[in-house]
């Protein structure tokens, strides 16, 4: 097997210790490719291995194979589905340094436990307007905003709307495998409408963050 250490945040990131299915603390590796996953963000980080039947579940902190009552492999969620659920119409270009201009906006509103924090995704005449949204007691507040010119393939006018801590975690961990390669690659944003997940994709990996709701919104 062959995963980038660059991807270590991002995949520690995907991973939950707390996630109440035990099978969903560990990453998965079968067609060869590496599988992480809470149930609000997958990742998959394609072709690490040559052998398309291996398959193992492993803790990703003691790297240990993960087993019920001595049985190695327990079944884990069907995830490839995921990234092809939908018909994905929309798409644009986002470059490392836009997630670098992107960063700090996320990290400004990182959520604490007196606080849940979200980001909009506004796609509007080829524009992309990120909002960054805190709510403390449900009252929302606008904590910053940032505009990207984007040639959006397709391009409507919606919004989608997904965990603050989670894009942080992508674009994080993202940026983390970037500084270990002479030359990242950008990635496609891809989504089919405002209540489907979102993902981020190149040839190495897929991203997908699952939308959310609050309140009337």
């Amino acid at each position: 097997m062959a995963v980038d250490k660059g991807f270590n945040k991002l995949i520690l990131g995907t991973v939950y210790k707390f996630e109440i299915r035990p099978v969903l603390r560990n990453i998965h590796f079968e067609k060869g490719n590496l599988y992480a996953t809470d149930t609000h963000q997958a990742l998959k980080i394609k072709n690490v291995t040559e052998n398309k039947k291996f398959e193992l579940t492993l803790n990703p902190y003691t790297m240990m194979p993960y087993s019920i009552k001595g049985k190695l492999n327990p079944r884990y969620p069907e995830i490839d589905q995921l990234f092809t659920k939908h018909k994905f119409e929309y798409s644009t270009e986002i470059t490392v340094n836009d997630l670098k201009e992107i960063l700090p906006l996320l990290k400004k509103n990182k959520g604490t436990k007196k606080k849940f924090t979200n980001v909009e995704l506004i796609f509007h005449d080829d524009k992309l307007t990120i909002n960054t949204i805190s709510y403390e007691e449900l009252k929302k507040k606008n904590v910053g905003s940032l505009v990207l010119d984007k040639n959006i393939l397709n391009t409507d006018n919606f919004k989608i709307t997904m965990s603050n801590d989670i894009f942080l975690n992508f674009v994080d961990g993202y940026l983390a495998y970037a500084k270990t390669q002479e030359e990242p690659l950008s990635l496609k944003l891809k989504l089919a409408n405002a209540t489907t997940p979102i993902i981020f994709e190149n040839e190495i990996i897929e991203f997908l963050i699952a939308p959310v709701r609050v309140g009337g919104e």
